[in-house]
């Protein structure tokens, strides 16, 4: 009887540390390129007064930085999973994990290089004050994270953070 209790303890605990792991995924997988997309198309990175030629040149920009980012994230999704597989190998080759590991570096260089330049035709685009307000709001520093916080810094999906703000999704 004591083994049977003690049992379903654990299957309990198992259960509901399950559901919340699988809800902590869910809602990453929730923050999508659209959603990233409704945030910052519709605040352009919380600077109010851009021409509408301004917002047209930065929705480009954006969508060829993301076709761009998006391939070069899943590669490095991909070396990801493959330095994992060789990690939990029942014998683990250090020269191959570490060549792994320098190409995962390289990609996230790579990727901070394209988010830089990005950052810095979006600013180019600007006027002095509008770069004032670009810099002090971090101009796209959160936006290619993987939880996506820029304009709706501290809001868990980018749909929520619009609505918050006051702003439609659609």
């Amino acid at each position: 009887m004591k083994k049977l209790s003690i049992f379903l303890i654990a299957s309990i605990l198992a259960i509901v540390m399950g559901n919340n792991v699988y809800s902590q995924a869910k809602e990453q997988k929730e923050v999508s390129v659209d959603n990233m997309l409704c945030c910052h198309e519709k605040t352009y990175f919380g600077i109010d007064n851009l021409t509408d030629e301004q917002k047209k040149k930065i929705d480009k920009l954006q969508i060829e930085h993301l076709k761009e980012v998006n391939k070069t994230r899943a590669l490095l999704k991909e070396k990801q999973a493959h330095l994992h597989t060789l990690q939990v190998a029942d014998k683990p080759d250090n020269n191959e994990i570490n060549k792994t590991i320098d190409e995962i570096t390289s990609i996230k260089n790579n990727l901070m290089k394209k988010h830089e330049a990005y950052r810095q035709s979006v600013r180019a685009l600007l006027t002095d004050e509008q770069k004032v307000i670009f810099d002090a709001k971090g101009g796209c520093q959160g936006m290619h994270n993987h939880k996506y916080e820029g304009c709706c810094r501290g809001n868990k999906n980018m749909k929520g953070g619009c609505q918050k703000q006051g702003k439609s999704c659609h």
